[in-house]
């Protein structure tokens, strides 16, 4: 009924009403607006009073008249009720809290009503926990391009109201400003939200309040482990263990730390051993199985050993650091991170480096899958100007589109992948689409790098990306260092490492140098040191 009637508003009301919508706050004075699209805004509001779209002036509280007035317009108002002037802000409006000073307050002033349930539909809309409108206006101003496809429908993002007014009660949890304190205090209480949400299918994983409430809990627990110590902190962290949460195997990490803290290795081990049982390799797999190598040894039983995983080949670059704290390096151009400063080191010495960690790739796999994320799946793309479907997180994204990624696939395992970028990066051109990295490197690059890749790395490369591609794009190597000649580095395509003094490699690192390695590809470890160049 309230957006029935928002459409009948006139075009001056409706556009007022979007104006101040997208403002902070609910309470507007009108004689200090100037938009454009409305050029009688006090005939505008009063439209949108008489339609029930705002409040008038004498339906809003004091508390909210007050600060809509300057500090010379409250003096005025104690100088007509013959009160003192003197004071600051604070003091004014203290002494013009009450009744009767509400006829002195005769400035046109609004209250815009609905501003929960347009949110609302914002967020619904434009698919972000905001509702922010940046994407339309940018659109609107020709600044940024989105794919065109017809929104699906099915599947919507909340079940029934009550998962809507979850999801906005987590959201506020997760928002509110809070000490370390009150962060350990709210531990039981999220823990409880957690249980009491079900369990919510896959494709609603991002607007779950389930989801966003084990985010706060954890964040709370962590706190517990800080100000009360690791015995109360294992008690939380086993609670949360039996939520079935996507974060189990980092909670069962915690859970071993702090019961091996509190005087319990045993069971820590035990947590390790089932965390890593039958797990895919992934940081968090490496994480426990290195815990519980340790605490098997404390213990003294045997530990089954995990995979073993390929190690890349480890190279030695010494250039002047030339500060310590960030770390910077000498580069031709000044003072540069180590990244660059290896970049310019290849330059000087005619080889071509990107630094782009995850950017080429996924910008790869956006062009080779785009008919893949834009897939008329229901429910998946339910508005426009969607960077990619709400399931580009979820486990069941190559599920549910099996063909057109088995012919991604096939096309790439025939050879037709540098083709195949060329025409999808030249009908897509400036597109913001999931991947897209318009400015790291051109197409030609691109296709050239995946003909440097080969048919069969690339392939199993974008399989990892398509089975699971939010987690993906964390831990591949800085540099692509495209084939050419070199004194001393092999002249095929290198992905190189590179760790600075101090830097250590990540676990998110070396599961994707074990799986480049098993594709075929030369994966470098560059340490760079400091001391003359050479």
């Amino acid at each position: 009924m309230v957006l029935h009637a928002w459409h009948q508003l006139p075009p001056e009301a409706a556009a007022l009403h979007a104006r101040l919508l997208g403002r902070k706050g609910c309470d507007f004075r009108l004689d200090k607006l100037d938009y454009e699209d409305v050029p009688d805004p006090i005939e505008a509001a009063a439209t949108l009073v008489r339609r029930g779209f705002a409040h008038p002036r004498n339906l809003m509280p004091l508390s909210a008249l007050l600060p809509l007035h300057t500090v010379s317009e409250l003096r005025a108002v104690c100088r007509a009720q013959g009160w003192t002037t003197q004071g600051c802000r604070a003091q004014l409006v203290k002494r013009l809290s009450v009744p009767e000073a509400r006829p002195y307050l005769t400035s046109p002033c609004i209250r815009v009503r609905h501003e929960g349930l347009f949110r609302r539909m914002l967020r619904v809309y434009l698919s972000n926990h905001a509702g922010d409108l940046t994407k339309v206006v940018l659109s609107e101003a020709g600044i940024q391009r989105f794919p065109s496809y017809r929104p699906t429908g099915g599947v919507g993002m909340f079940r029934n109201r009550g998962a809507l007014l979850a999801y906005e009660d987590a959201l506020e949890l997760v928002r509110q400003e809070r000490t370390e304190s009150q962060w350990a205090e709210l531990a039981p209480v999220a823990i409880e939200r957690v249980t009491r949400q079900p369990i919510q299918p896959h494709l609603r994983s991002r607007f779950d309040a389930r989801r966003i409430y084990s985010k706060s809990a954890i964040r709370a627990v962590r706190a517990v482990e800080r100000q009360h110590g690791p015995a109360r902190a294992a008690l939380h962290y086993s609670s949360l263990l039996k939520c079935n949460l996507a974060s189990a195997q980092h909670i069962a990490l915690r859970a071993a730390l702090c019961h091996d803290r509190a005087g319990d290795p045993e069971r820590a081990l035990e947590l390790c051993l089932e965390g890593v049982r039958n797990a895919p390799l992934r940081a968090e797999t490496l994480a426990l199985a290195r815990t519980g190598k340790r605490l098997a040894r404390k213990l003294g039983v045997d530990w089954t050993p995990t995979q073993r995983l390929l190690q890349p080949q480890n190279r030695t670059l010494t250039i002047p650091q030339l500060q310590d704290h960030p770390p910077l390096f000498f580069s031709p151009s000044g003072p540069a991170p180590v990244e660059k400063a290896v970049i310019a080191r290849l330059a000087s010495e005619g080889r071509e480096a990107i630094h782009g960690e995850s950017g080429p790739w996924i910008m790869l796999f956006g062009l080779l899958f785009y008919d893949a994320i834009f897939a008329p799946v229901a429910g998946m793309l339910p508005s426009p100007m969607m960077t990619a479907p709400l399931d580009i997180h979820c486990p069941e994204f190559s599920n549910r589109r099996a063909d057109q990624i088995n012919a991604a696939l096939d096309l790439i395992a025939s050879g037709g992948a540098p083709e195949r970028i060329l025409a999808m990066g030249r009908a897509h051109q400036g597109e913001q689409f999931w991947g897209a990295r318009w400015s790291m490197m051109d197409l030609d690059d691109l296709a050239q790098l995946a003909d440097h890749v080969g048919p069969t790395a690339l392939q199993s490369l974008m399989r990892a990306f398509a089975s699971d591609p939010a987690s993906a794009r964390s831990g591949l190597p800085d540099l692509v260092i495209m084939p050419g000649p070199h004194p001393t580095l092999p002249h095929t395509l290198i992905l190189a490492e590179v760790k600075g003094p101090g830097d250590q490699v990540r676990d998110n690192q070396r599961c994707w140098h074990h799986q480049l390695l098993e594709a075929g590809l030369q994966v470098e470890l560059w340490r760079v040191v400091d001391g003359p160049a050479g």
